[in-house]
């Protein structure tokens, strides 16, 4: 079975090196950016998508979604996904705060979806 290993270090090194978000401090959502904010969003995202969005990446393809009597049925599994990544606030991170969201740069927000769509293409 394939398996899906989070490119944390190179992640790490694009946020921290090259784009260096911890000095953007002037840019307004970047106040809260640190070097420990950015490790705990990498290593939190590289969790949910490494034991709980690729597992289901097969099962993904192979049941596909179904419309059945006016109700929509995701794969097996795919419910549950999707309320741990909610309840967890990863769909949020770069959402206005009015919103829900936790207001955070949206290059974080990119960096959850890069992972989300590396380990399984049907969350997106």
């Amino acid at each position: 079975m394939p398996t899906y290993n989070a490119p944390i270090k190179e992640l790490r090194f694009i946020l921290n090196e090259l784009l260096a978000i911890a000095d953007c401090k002037g840019i307004p959502g970047y106040g809260d950016v640190s070097d420990d904010l950015v490790d705990a969003i990498l290593e939190g995202g590289a969790k949910i998508t490494e034991e709980i969005w690729q597992p289901l990446n097969q099962v993904g393809d192979e049941e596909g979604c179904r419309f059945e009597n006016g109700v929509v049925r995701t794969p097996t599994g795919f419910k549950e996904a999707f309320e741990a990544f909610y309840e967890g606030g990863w769909n949020a991170i770069s959402s206005s705060p009015d919103w829900g969201g936790q207001g955070l740069p949206d290059v974080l927000g990119m960096v959850i979806s890069e992972m989300t769509m590396s380990s399984n293409m049907s969350p997106r």
